[in-house]
């Protein structure tokens, strides 16, 4: 397995298990009766934004030092990967941004503008790690 859909899988997972987490911690913490809006979420959010960080950057430095010769080595077929998994990535942001700016012409609440742009956020890195593997593992066609 390359360093490049070893990074792909590590972003993929990293991404759904802290995602998943946010969503159990706003929803746990979200009021009985009342709107959902209303849901303390700046703090979880920007731990789970932390924690994003932070996750993928630790357990790529990990899987750099267990294979060091994979490290970093990315030759033209890796490259275009990245390229295509990241291209396709941008269009489910740019939905999001798009989304995010209509609620926000809407003067809906502010929780739910911060929400559809991580969703948003998360989204694009998982369709752009998920393209990645595809494209390792040729589930997509040849370029």
């Amino acid at each position: 397995m390359s360093f490049g859909e070893k990074t792909a899988w590590i972003t993929a997972i990293v991404t759904s298990i802290v995602y998943l987490a946010y969503l159990s911690t706003v929803l746990a913490q979200a009021p009985m009766s009342g709107p959902l809006s209303e849901t303390p979420y700046v703090g979880p959010m920007v731990a789970a934004w932390i924690g994003s960080i932070v996750g993928i950057i630790a357990l790529t430095i990990t899987v750099s030092i267990a294979s060091p010769r994979d490290a970093g080595v990315a030759d033209e077929r890796d490259a275009k990967i990245l390229q295509r998994g990241e291209y396709l990535g941008l269009y489910l942001l740019a939905t999001g941004s798009i989304a995010a700016a209509v609620l926000a012409m809407l003067e809906i609440d502010y929780f739910w503008i911060a929400n559809v742009i991580y969703r948003g956020l998360v989204l694009s890195t998982l369709t752009s790690s998920v393209v990645q593997v595809a494209a390792y593992r040729r589930v997509l066609s040849q370029w």
